[in-house]
């Protein structure tokens, strides 16, 4: 009995396989029917913007040899679609999966700028301190950085240093706050990487100085609007100074 057992139990896994095999056979020789492009942003605001579904498809059809929609579903290479796909410099991540119908599921994050550097051309950030190109059909409402001390950080090393590390969690923290989002419009960094902020509302010039203790900083500039503005207006002082620890200087 339990010969007769083991015999059945190993004819039904050799069905089992074979029928898989058969499925699996019919299902590689079918045609590409369509592709299904989801672009998802990391932020809970709105996706950047840069990347379309058609921009995706495009950039896949465009890829050297014989055309994807001409392949069957088992000629297609998923690893080499990924990886053309990241060449994109607004694709952060991506996955590229197909179902039995014969679609073709591409998921992308897309990499988002978080503030841009106006020199020359110039160039997008990101948060993670790597650089993204300027789009033809696309400009994106991010912060805005000039003067003398973007020459430096137009390079990856800055990026990179003690100095350019604190100044990406400076600007991350300008573009995370809601509030600072929204009132900040500008960045202006000198030759020696002080920092002077140029907001939406007011003609306040704010000197922040150097990044180290920017968050103290940033929590008297809040006081600032918070309770010197309410008592002396808008138009009371044209420049603040918060360069020195526990101070708020207005003139």
């Amino acid at each position: 009995m339990k010969w007769n057992s083991l015999v059945k139990t190993i004819i039904a896994i050799i069905l089992c396989l074979f029928a898989i095999g058969m499925a699996e056979s019919r299902y590689g020789k079918k045609p590409l029917q369509e592709i299904s492009v989801r672009i998802m942003s990391e932020s809970l605001q709105d996706s950047a913007g840069f990347l379309t579904p058609e921009i995706i498809k495009a950039q896949i059809r465009q890829q050297k040899g014989t055309s994807i929609d001409s392949l069957k579903l088992r000629q297609i290479d998923l690893k080499a679609i990924e990886r053309h796909l990241l060449t994109n410099g607004f694709v952060k991540k991506c996955q590229v999966s197909r179902d039995l119908s014969g679609k073709l599921h591409i998921e992308i994050q897309e990499n988002r700028p978080i503030a841009r550097i106006l020199h020359e051309k110039g160039k997008y950030i990101s948060a993670e301190g790597e650089f993204l190109p300027l789009s033809d059909r696309f400009t994106a409402r991010v912060l805005l950085i000039s003067g003398e001390g973007t020459v430096k950080m137009l390079k990856n090393s800055f990026w990179k240093s003690q100095e350019g590390q604190l100044m990406l969690s400076f600007l991350q923290c300008l573009e995370q706050d809601s509030f600072w989002r929204k009132q900040i419009a500008e960045v202006y960094i000198d030759g020696k990487l002080n920092i002077t902020l140029y907001p939406q509302i007011g003609e306040q010039e704010i000197f922040i100085g150097k990044t180290e203790n920017f968050a103290q900083k940033l929590e008297n500039l809040s006081i600032f609007y918070r309770k010197i503005i309410p008592n002396k207006g808008w138009a009371a002082y044209k420049k603040v100074n918060l360069n020195f620890e526990n101070q708020i200087i207005c003139e």
